[in-house]
């Protein structure tokens, strides 16, 4: 069997598992090609399958790919490198390399050091490491709507060296299709133990079934011989009687285990925080176990918490009474609470009590800064999870409230009597770097985003404020550059001119110049003066605006205005920067999305070699429900894009009906999926309306009952699409409806307040309001954004997920522009034309990054003004236009020429006008 072949380049090697057609088990294959070893599994055709049966495959295609595209999925899941079908098999080509079946590794224990001698406290955390990532994996998966159904420990793939570094598979096409016959009748297992809920005829597969399974690979990797045990209740006794787990370990497993699924342990974030307790256990997290910890809470009537308290306590609580107010906190936060340590969009705390859930921060008050102190002033408007979250219980731990001035008046006592809260609730940290294979890539985003970060620096201008004028409407200042060797030496590495000559040629003749490219989004007449020299420096907050320009002999005059009064500023060294709050505000959210990249590795594979990573399914084009007018260019691109996973590109030069596309793809994806939930971005604000105003269109001729929820988020102009037209419109439409007449007065009530509640400021009313704006959000179906926004940054941050992300004008965006979009879902469209109009600086960047050791100096020279937000990467020479690139390496080659890419050659426009 070893010549073999599977799609043509696999060939089997090796039967680990035989397979079972009639319960739907796959055979598991060893395979090599030849560069490297996979694992096949095979699951065996019987004839031609009919076309409901290639209607589940396609279908689990599609889940898989959007589980491959969750974030840190290939942390969690054995990778897939291929999903086909041949003459005589459906086949998965899982990661080989190094990892082994678990199973096989457990029944030759003795070849690995890390599964003996499991009364080692070490060797026991490794273990639950491993199984700790395992019921994360199945909690994604319960969270995507799949079961597992026959979880065991050769569903698992393991290290040679532990290090808790399992991986989950098993769970490829779920639906457990035998054969021509159809699915299944029972799924297969390897034990003879399951759940005694599947020993009743009418029992079925649940998530708590796979816990119950996970239970049971638990109880095996510690030793009890599941296999072989034909009764659960000597499974339990002999988990009791391992004397080497602490009693949180063996109650685990026997809670995992129970009997009655109302009692077993089977929910998803109760089994991960359990797991998590051990692993803190078991590593010893106990630093400071005899102290307490500390959370200092500012109240008044002015803040956010103390308005909050107001509200849950039925004015019981008031702003004023911080007494009483800290006095219900503690009330509110008695027992053992929950404690999330989350780490976006930075690292604080969420304690939920019974009425309020607590945003905690580390203390920084007067340059300290600490988690010996948990500070507090604000509330969670709206529960939400987030990818990176851990959970924690308070345990036995005392958690002492104090106001902050008392906590301000003995700040030292208190710390040395406090434990560190990130220590006892240690945030999640990066699990590994970027693979080197990829890593090329996610330097790209970095080089590029760190190059506009120090271009931004080199265009930060040191001045000297020499005469202050103010009245009782205005303040005027009137500055002078100065040289700062440093950013001249930026500016030079950059191919600019110096800062002080820059300042000359944008006030030339005491005009401000203003370009006409609407993609840079700021007004463009507004300064800010900063304290410090780096970019992210303490600016007031005032704009300042330009006045006049005139020569000086001892170096040329700026004058700006403040039109805010009598503002606070003194003479000395400033730092004029021009929309700087916005620019910053890029910079940063650019920043933590190119981070979050090392845990989207799919993405950085399908950038990398987007013809290796995709796959074609036999789907066929569905119909729509509108007459939108397609051209043969057209029809054969919709043709391309809805057989082609995951990702498609489309070049489409002037003129042939980009938008038109978008349009007539959408009318086929709601028509065969009325939930679907696609993202729509774009650069620029114009681009994103157009194509709001299309669909817009589009879906006004469906009528009501088939209406689409359309939401534009950060919109330059008020639209009718915004969260909170949108918003009170659909509450309108409920009130209205007969469901609501079925209610119960309580939630009638509810409504009627809620509606009430618009433009009020009232806090109670206003936070219903908030929280149904966030369910309308996470509702849309199409969602509009610009690609550099802070509401796409929230979006992300809320981990919130499409089935489609739609990039529009992909050709003007730089990578770093992107980066956000390319997170948000597993499948992605493309659409640009690298030909046309290149990205802002876009020649700037080719030029550097044409010269490595100038990209080098820059870098080097520009991280003191960006601490935190550029490295001093050693870079090579790289490509400039993402889009560009990802079209080129995704247009087919011989044979098939069929890549994941097309272009419209149809010129809609001109046919169009040709006609008039």
């Amino acid at each position: 069997m070893a010549d073999r072949r599977i799609g043509d380049r696999y060939v089997l090697h090796k039967k680990i598992l035989a397979g079972d057609p009639s319960r739907g088990v796959p055979e598991l294959w060893l395979a090599y090609d030849a560069g490297d070893t996979y694992y096949v599994k095979l699951w065996r055709r019987k004839g031609e399958d009919n076309a409901d049966i290639r209607a589940l495959w396609n279908r689990e295609v599609q889940s898989l790919t959007r589980l491959q595209g969750y974030p840190g999925a290939d942390e969690m899941f054995v990778r897939l490198y291929d999903l086909h079908f041949g003459d005589r098999h459906y086949y998965a080509v899982l990661d080989g390399g190094r990892r082994s079946v678990l199973s096989e590794m457990l029944q030759s224990r003795a070849r690995y050091p890390w599964l003996l001698n499991l009364g080692e406290v070490g060797r026991r955390r490794s273990l639950w490491e491993g199984l700790l990532r395992i019921s994360e994996a199945l909690s994604i998966l319960h969270g995507e709507g799949t079961l597992h159904r026959s979880l065991s420990t050769s569903a698992i793939f393991a290290g040679p060296d532990g290090h808790g570094d399992f991986r989950l598979s098993g769970f490829e096409w779920s639906l457990r299709i035998a054969g021509n016959e159809g699915a299944a009748a029972k799924v297969g297992h390897r034990s003879t133990l399951r759940a005694p809920e599947l020993d009743r005829a009418e029992g079925e597969f649940s998530p708590a079934t796979d816990w119950f399974d996970f239970g049971l690979v638990a109880a095996e990797c510690f030793g009890i011989p599941v296999r072989t045990v034909k009764k659960r209740g000597i499974a339990r006794t002999g988990i009791e009687n391992l004397s080497h787990l602490r009693d949180s370990e063996r109650s685990a497993i026997l809670d995992l285990l129970a009997e009655d699924p109302e009692d077993r342990l089977a929910k998803a974030e109760d089994v991960t925080q359990y797991i998590r307790e051990i692993v803190r256990d078991l590593s010893s997290a106990t630093t400071g176990a005899g102290r307490r910890l500390t959370l200092a809470v500012r109240l008044g009537p002015a803040v956010d918490l103390s308005r909050a308290i107001r509200t849950a306590s039925e004015d019981k609580a008031l702003p004023d009474d911080p007494i009483r107010q800290r006095a219900w906190i503690e009330h509110d936060l008695r027992g053992d609470i929950r404690i999330t340590a989350r780490v976006s969009p930075y690292p604080h705390m969420i304690l939920r009590g019974a009425k309020l859930e607590y945003r905690v921060t580390q203390w920084s008050v007067g340059g300290l800064i600490t988690w010996d102190i948990g500070y507090c002033e604000s509330v969670e408007f709206a529960p939400k999870a987030v990818t990176d979250d851990q959970y924690y219980s308070l345990g036995g731990r005392n958690l002492q409230i104090q106001t902050y001035p008392d906590v301000r008046k003995t700040l030292q006592t208190i710390r040395d009597r406090s434990a560190e809260w990130d220590k006892i609730f240690p945030f999640r940290s990066a699990r590994r770097q970027v693979n080197p294979h990829v890593r090329e890539i996610h330097d790209f985003f970095r080089i590029t985003q760190a190059l506009d970060t120090v271009l931004t620096a080199a265009q930060i201008f040191p001045v000297e404020i020499l005469d202050i004028n103010r009245s009782s409407n205005e303040t005027e200042v009137e500055v002078t550059p100065v040289e700062e060797p440093d950013r001249n030496d930026l500016a030079s590495h950059l191919g600019l001119d110096t800062p002080s000559r820059q300042l000359r040629d944008w006030f030339r003749l005491g005009a401000d110049p203003v370009a006409a490219d609407d993609e840079d989004e700021p007004e463009r007449d507004r300064y800010r003066l900063l304290s410090r020299r780096t970019i992210d420096s303490d600016a007031s907050p005032v704009d300042w605006h330009f006045v006049e320009a005139r020569p000086h002999p001892n170096g040329p005059r700026y004058r700006f205005r403040c039109s805010q009064g009598v503002v606070s500023v003194r003479q000395g060294r400033a730092y004029l920067a021009r929309n700087h709050d916005g620019t910053l505000a890029q910079i940063r959210r650019r920043h933590k999305a190119i981070e979050d990249l090392r845990s989207h590795e799919n993405v950085l594979r399908l950038l990398n070699d987007p013809r290796a990573e995709s796959w074609t399914t036999n789907d066929a084009l569905p119909g729509g429900r509108a007459e939108i007018p397609l051209d043969p260019s057209k029809l054969k691109v919709l043709e391309l894009l809805w057989q082609r996973q995951p990702s498609f590109s489309v070049q489409g030069p002037p003129g042939t009906g980009k938008t038109t596309l978008i349009e007539a793809f959408s009318d086929r994806l709601f028509a065969t999926d009325p939930s679907a939930q696609i993202l729509v971005t774009a650069h620029s604000h114009h681009t994103v309306d157009v194509v709001r105003r299309k669909l817009a269109e589009l879906f006004a001729k469906y009528g009501s009952e088939s209406a689409a929820i359309l939401v534009r988020l950060g919109a330059k102009e008020p639209t009718e699409h915004d969260i909170a037209p949108v918003t009170e419109r659909l509450l309108q439409q409920l009130q209205a409806s007969d469901l609501l007449s079925r209610a119960p007065v309580f939630l009638r009530n509810k409504l009627q307040g809620t509606l009430s509640s618009v433009g009020s400021r009232d806090d109670g009313a206003s936070t219903d309001l908030r929280t149904m704006q966030l369910l309308v959000q996470d509702a849309a179906n199409v969602t509009f954004v610009t690609s550099n926004s802070g509401e796409l940054a929230e979006l992300a941050a809320r981990g919130r997920r499409f089935d489609w992300s739609i990039i529009e004008e992909a050709g003007k965006a730089h990578g770093f522009d992107m980066a956000a979009a390319l997170q948000e879902s597993h499948r992605l469209l493309l659409i640009g034309d690298h030909n046309q109009l290149p990205p802002f600086n876009a020649r700037l960047y080719r030029d550097l990054l044409g010269d490595p050791l100038r990209v080098r100096k820059a870098i080097t020279a520009g991280a003191q003004f960006a601490p935190g937000l550029v490295d001093r990467s050693i870079v090579d020479e790289e490509e400039v236009t993402l889009f560009g690139v990802l079209f080129q390496r995704s247009l087919g080659v011989p044979p098939d020429g069929l890549g994941p890419a097309a272009t419209l050659t149809d010129q809609y426009r001109c046919t169009h006008i040709s006609r008039r």
